[in-house]
């Protein structure tokens, strides 16, 4: 309180009430007098500043308590009350009218006018006037009784209505008018400017509401209700308010606290990817499989599957080019798979896109991306959907007592160009290594006056035994480099690529230098390409039959292309293109495995199988044809789709175009077989 005296005797002393100029003791008019006239009137004057001056300090003691301080300073200002703990703006504002100066009339109306004047609380134009001892701020409690909600989510800008309901658990009754009101103010600091504040809150920035009832008594419940309007910075944010008896106190117990979490408004399409049949898939060469993705619709748009804006599927990176992976259910467009499955799909929703695709024939890694487009409009964000893909080289098991057989490929007459696509190595005839390679890498063989020159990576051997490239995994394929086999169809293939091991063998008798193919016979019947993939399954099995039969039988006998080092040659025995034609050919690969092992016997013997494109009416006998024979068993028969056409071919054992049609009239197998191989049955040799 030191200080306070200090202050107010300082200000009284400025303001002219202790001003000695103006006392009578030392005014030019008494100058003249006596002493003892002026000992008399200085101790009158003095014991009257020490009353003024113990008056003051009684006033500031009782009416102004450290927590409401009166601050006076200038000729004609009164400062704003600072609460204790609280920060003030001091904003000048006048004294009240008709006082033009705290020196204008004696001590005891001064500082009635200072209890008169108008204060500030905080930084806010809060009225508040001192208040007697006898208006206690205790006698104002609260109790929460409800809040409409405990947090809030809402969108940038948008308003909401925020409710609450207090018990005045005091003694005193609440109003909402008149000198001390209840209203609901922002705190945490009290005066601020809230995130939230909406435009009804009229009365000051600081207060939303004033209590809606008229008069609530002890023991009854208040309600506050108001608008809070979100900023448009999104964040979690966390609003405080109090209940305050204006010009008084702030209520015990009046406090509440919302958390409110402010989102950005979503745009019109967004997504989310929450399921999908793969995380990723492994599959054959040319298998047809279906996959599917689940989208929640998190923009403010709906999802359709028709109109001008439709959802869909497409294919990307980059958008609209071909996928390896299309499949002929891709109707709409070649880079569509699908369109959203259901017909529409709202806000908060999952749509589900299913579709199908088709493995191509290469084998490898493969990543394949899809992305969700609204027609005509965008692309939606969120909507990619990507799956990782393996397609597999295909497995052939090896079949118990499986022959191995030799196919003459082709002749060379330059130097053969073999690399793998898997480690290999280099053996001679008699099985001595001669190098080791890894996959992809290259050498070239040539021969020349009994000497086969193999040129390596890095370096140049020389073998005087025919060589062989031989796998050091089961799966891995060769490739001849410089060997352009291309079909008629589709140039842009070559069939250059073959299962097993390749032999670079020169032939004396035919001063040939064969490049030969040597593997397990089901493994051949595969890339055996005298059918097409589609043709009927029942004829495909008949002609793989012959066929099989046909190797075998040349098998056991080895004569034919005995002097050339090989079984049967791929072009005039049986056109035979490999590996890339069993890739593209998975229904003839399917039927080789499910009639694995089994020949046309006749007498319980395996026989010579001949087939050819067609006749004039009727198959040739053996005899006719070729010299030797009879073969009971290739006899002429009729053949009535071949009626009215040319033969074509040598006209012996199974027609190609009768064996389809009496596929078609649903025949099997085993009856096309015994009926041009007459008095034959089937049987698994192994």
């Amino acid at each position: 309180m030191k200080q306070k005296q200090n202050t107010i005797w300082h200000t009284c002393y400025s303001k002219g009430i202790l001003d000695n100029s103006k006392g009578p003791f030392f005014s030019k008019k008494n100058s003249g007098s006596t002493v003892a006239e002026k000992v008399l009137r200085l101790t009158i004057f003095m014991i009257g500043v020490l009353t003024a001056a113990q008056l003051l300090n009684f006033i500031q003691t009782n009416y102004f308590t450290s927590d409401n301080q009166v601050v006076i300073f200038s000729n004609n200002l009164v400062r704003e009350t600072i609460s204790q703990g609280y920060v003030g703006n001091y904003l000048g504002q006048p004294l009240p009218s008709g006082i033009d100066s705290l020196a204008a009339a004696p001590i005891e109306e001064n500082v009635a006018r200072v209890l008169a004047a108008r204060t500030y609380r905080n930084s806010a134009a809060e009225s508040v006037l001192a208040h007697p001892k006898t208006e206690q701020p205790s006698q104002y409690k609260a109790e929460l009784v409800s809040q409409n909600y405990p947090n809030m989510t809402i969108l940038a800008g948008r308003a909401f209505t925020f409710e609450v309901r207090f018990k005045n658990t005091g003694n005193a009754t609440w109003t909402n008018n008149g000198k001390h009101f209840v209203a609901f103010n922002v705190t945490d600091p009290a005066g601020r400017h809230s995130s939230f504040q909406h435009a009804t809150w009229k009365e000051y920035y600081y207060r939303p509401a004033r209590l809606k009832e008229a008069v609530v008594k002890p023991g009854e419940t208040g309600t506050f209700r108001f608008a809070l309007q979100a900023p448009a910075q999104a964040g979690q944010y966390t609003e405080n308010f109090g209940l305050v008896a204006e010009n008084l106190t702030w209520i015990q117990g009046g406090h509440v606290t919302l958390p409110i979490k402010v989102v950005l408004q979503p745009p019109a399409y967004r997504t989310e990817l929450v399921g999908q049949s793969h995380e990723k898939i492994s599959v054959s060469p040319g298998e047809i499989f279906s996959v599917w993705a689940d989208f929640k619709n998190t923009g403010a748009n709906a999802w359709t599957n028709t109109g001008q804006n439709y959802v869909a599927l497409n294919v990307t990176d980059p958008a609209g080019r071909h996928s390896p992976f299309i499949h002929e259910s891709w109707t709409e467009f070649y880079y569509r798979p699908t369109r959203l499955a259901v017909a529409e799909v709202p806000p908060n929703w999952i749509g589900r896109f299913s579709f199908t695709l088709k493995a191509p024939l290469e084998p490898g890694e493969y990543t394949e991306s899809f992305a969700l487009v609204v027609e005509n409009k965008t692309w939606i964000e969120g909507g990619r959907f990507v799956l990782p893909i393996t397609v597999t080289k295909p497995i052939v098991d090896e079949q118990p007592n499986e022959p191995e057989i030799r196919v003459g490929l082709f002749a060379a007459s330059e130097p053969v160009q073999i690399t793998a696509d898997a480690p290999f190595k280099v053996v001679d005839g008699k099985a001595n290594l001669i190098g080791n390679l890894q996959a992809g890498e290259v050498v070239a063989t040539t021969y020349a006056e009994g000497k086969y020159t193999l040129q390596f990576p890095t370096q140049t051997l020389i073998s005087e035994s025919y060589v062989r490239f031989v796998p050091q995994e089961r799966t891995a394929v060769f490739e001849v480099k410089n060997y352009s086999n291309r079909p008629e169809w589709n140039t842009q293939l070559n069939d250059n690529r073959f299962r097993g091991e390749i032999e670079i063998h020169y032939a004396p008798a035919t001063q040939k230098l064969w490049v030969i193919n040597e593997l397990p016979l089901e493994q051949y019947l595969r890339g055996v390409a005298e059918a097409s993939n589609d043709d009927q399954p029942e004829y495909l099995k008949a002609l793989i039959i012959a066929e099989r039969t046909y190797a075998q039988y040349h098998i056991n006998t080895g004569t034919k292309h005995v002097t050339e080092n090989y079984t049967i040659d791929a072009t005039y025995d049986q056109v035979y293109r490999g590996y890339n034609f069993e890739l593209r050919s998975p229904n003839i690969s399917k039927y080789v495995a499910e009639t694995a092992g089994t020949m046309v016997v006749y007498n319980d013997e395996i026989v010579v199988t001949p087939y050819f494109s067609h006749s004039d009416g009727r198959t040739r006998a053996w005899e006719e044809v070729w010299s030797g024979g009879p073969y009971p068993w290739l006899i002429s028969v009729p053949d009535p789709a071949s009626a009215g056409l040319a033969m074509l071919g040598h006209g012996v054992g199974l027609s190609a175009l009768g064996a389809r049609q009496q596929a078609e009239e649903e025949r099997t197998f085993t009856e096309i077989l015994a009926y041009f191989y007459t008095g034959t049955s089937v049987k698994k040799i192994y």
